[in-house]
């Protein structure tokens, strides 16, 4: 079974029984990746789409004729992706390690595949970084809480703004590259892990 089309990352079929609860895992996890790339994709579009090509988007915080519930949801949205997308890549990865111990630990695999949603994952999407700050300066453990969505002219990305903050005259930067857009990202991966997709 072929887990990974790109790195010709397979198990081989004598593991597919003893694997099956994982396999299952990936296959609902796979579901759930696609039905949000779906959401967002229809809200990117219906924004985006009457002025592609003849403006320049960008729009953060509010952005007009857009409900504030559907902001949220696309908010919301990339954190369960971002949580759910590292266990599928961490799955893969640890799926590929258990079939042949030459391939990268599951951890190594997903930097690899998506450093900037794993970085996301771990300072914003499975727990705030203000509340478990690990070689965090001042400015990220700020970053964390602003939720920087931003409407760019080919669709929502986490992670565009860069934040400074001073305190007691101190001066900090947020380091951590969290940059990234949930369409984008969905449309790499199907390409590497369900080809057979029709995005």
């Amino acid at each position: 079974m072929i887990l990974d089309h790109v790195d010709k990352l397979e198990l081989p079929g004598t593991l597919v029984k003893k694997y099956n609860n994982e396999l299952y895992t990936l296959r609902n996890l796979a579901n759930g990746l696609e039905f949000l790339y779906e959401q967002v994709d229809k809200v990117e579009k219906s924004l985006i789409g009457p002025v592609q090509g003849k403006l320049k988007l960008v729009f953060a915080g509010n952005i007009p004729h857009l409900p504030k519930k559907t902001l949220a949801f696309v908010t919301c949205a990339f954190h369960w992706y971002a949580v759910s997308v590292c266990n599928y890549v961490w799955l893969v990865g640890w799926l590929a390690h258990r079939a042949d111990k030459n391939q990268r630990k599951p951890q190594k695999y997903a930097n690899d595949m998506i450093p900037a949603v794993v970085t996301y994952r771990n300072k914003v999407a499975a727990h705030l970084s203000t509340l478990e700050p690990r070689d965090d300066n001042p400015a990220d453990l700020e970053a964390t809480l602003l939720f920087p969505l931003t409407l760019n002219d080919d669709g929502f990305y986490v992670g565009g703004w860069d934040i400074t903050t001073t305190k007691n005259g101190h001066s900090s930067q947020s380091k951590h590259d969290i940059k990234w857009s949930l369409t984008k990202i969905h449309t790499q991966l199907a390409k590497r892990y369900w080809p057979q997709s029709e995005i």
